[in-house]
């Protein structure tokens, strides 16, 4: 149901969602339905809330606030104290290999379970395989449909206004048959995930899709994914995101012990990737993944910065977080002036003194170059920071935009492996690496 009130439409979900006042003396929470005059498909007047409603609750849009009661404080503040288990020296038994393959998920996670940990399904958009993933800490890809949801018991909550809002948000099981799954283990308090609001459902969903970011889609960009002066468009969704046309994203809990299942749903994300087709997804070796020494660590931090440098929309932004992520890279605990910084990443790129002057003399194009005759600015980044221009207003063609970026996204593979290949070290040992290549 959609209703055109002044040209603003409210679809049921909106309706339904619970608010916080935006006034700082009032801040109650409320829903745009309980002012909505659904039979005449109006608000009560006046009808100019419709322009307020979605930040202001009615009687502070109408400056009543001195005649109403105070409300109550909103103390939902429950921390549902989600968790990844700890241990993970048991994933997977080879001897259940077939049984997971199939997506019998009970038998894959028993050992998580027999420690009382839960299981977290969440479907995900642009993402394909034709096969199980398999990745470390417990965690699967499962192709659209391999899993059977059929025997799942959807419990209800103990906050009736939690289920309404999900209903309304049109999520069911068939939007899970619909995408791929991605499955893993969590800890959590069952009776909070069925007693607490819609918001920290909707925070629930958030935290594990960015556990799941860490834990492996993170690595699947890196390794599957490149920095273009275009976004790739073969870029995923977050972990939960519905698929095409859909702002909702989901997030199951699968209780432990049993077949009983909350399923939590609503608009989570900001915006959703739409160019292109998405992601075919491949098995990672797991020997790709940083070891746990502190080189392993600022590694899995730079993977992470790589990730939401991909997703950026804005070609200006992606650059400037392009260079931002070579910065951490060349010193991760101290601010070094980039004069130090291309140095440093000269060391990883060059082969011999005539390629390493190149590569510094396209960093100082990069960064705060000046015109030898005029002493105007044309360094990019000084540009784009300091001045407001656009890359596109500052390199016009399209195939030197290409090539920039196709320059920035080696320098910062070449780093990123090089400190995976020596990610068991402390970062006091890979500086006397460093310093010899």
């Amino acid at each position: 149901m959609k209703i055109n009130v002044n040209g603003i439409f409210f679809d049921e979900y909106s309706l339904n969602l619970e608010r916080t006042c935006g006034e700082k003396s009032c801040q109650k929470t409320y829903r745009i339905i309980d002012y909505y005059e659904s039979s005449e498909d109006k608000f009560y007047p006046p009808i100019d809330y419709a322009r307020g409603c979605s930040s202001e609750c009615l009687e502070c849009w109408l400056d009543l606030t001195q005649f109403m009661n105070k409300p109550l404080v909103n103390n939902d503040f429950l921390d549902l104290n989600i968790s990844i288990p700890d241990d993970h020296s048991f994933w997977y038994d080879h001897n259940d290999f077939e049984e997971i393959d199939l997506g019998n998920i009970g038998v894959a996670y028993k050992k998580y379970i027999a420690r009382g940990s839960h299981v977290a399904l969440l479907p995900i958009s642009r993402l394909v395989t034709d096969k199980s993933i398999f990745f470390p800490h417990g965690v699967m890809i499962y192709p659209q449909g391999r899993l059977d949801l059929n025997e799942i018991n959807l419990c209800e909550s103990n906050n009736e206004l939690s289920d309404v809002q999900t209903i309304a948000s049109g999520v069911d099981l068939d939007s899970y048959k619909s995408n791929a799954i991605i499955v893993l283990p969590i800890n959590c308090d069952w009776n909070s995930i069925l007693g607490c609001s819609h918001k920290k459902h909707l925070e629930l969903i958030r935290t594990i899709s960015e556990m799941i970011d860490r834990l492996c889609l993170d690595m699947v960009r890196f390794h599957q994914c490149k920095l273009t002066d275009i976004p790739d468009e073969g870029l995923p969704n977050s972990a939960g995101q519905i698929g095409f046309g859909s702002m909702m994203s989901s997030a199951m809990i699968l209780k432990h012990g049993g077949r009983d299942a909350k399923l939590v749903s609503g608009a989570v994300f900001s915006h959703s990737i739409t160019r292109g087709v998405g992601l075919f997804a491949k098995q990672l070796e797991w020997d790709c993944y940083p070891e746990n020494g502190e080189v392993g660590r600022i590694a899995y931090r730079a993977i992470s910065q790589y990730s939401q440098v991909l997703k950026t929309e804005s070609a200006s932004s992606r650059f400037i977080q392009a260079i931002s992520l070579l910065e951490f890279l060349a010193s991760p605990y101290d601010y070094e002036k980039f004069k130090k910084v291309k140095t440093i990443i000269s060391r990883y790129v060059a082969q011999g003194p005539e390629e390493r002057k190149k590569v510094l003399d396209r960093f100082e194009y990069y960064s705060g170059k000046k015109d030898p005759d005029t002493n105007e600015q044309i360094g990019l980044r000084t540009n784009i920071v300091h001045i407001g221009a656009r890359l596109e207003e500052l390199v016009h063609s399209r195939i030197e935009r290409k090539e920039i970026f196709d320059d920035l996204d080696l320098c910062i593979r070449t780093v990123i492996r090089h400190m995976i290949r020596n990610s068991e070290l402390n970062y006091d040992e890979y500086l006397k690496i460093r310093e010899n290549l």
